[in-house]
């Protein structure tokens, strides 16, 4: 486990973030 390792960590936990985000904002703006 190297730095791919850790890129690929990173962009799980980023892209992660950017759905719940993205899941989040249209309710709370609707509602």
């Amino acid at each position: 486990m190297g730095l791919l390792g850790i890129v690929t960590v990173a962009l799980s936990i980023y892209l992660f973030f950017v759905m719940a985000i993205y899941l989040f904002f249209p309710v709370q703006n609707k509602h």
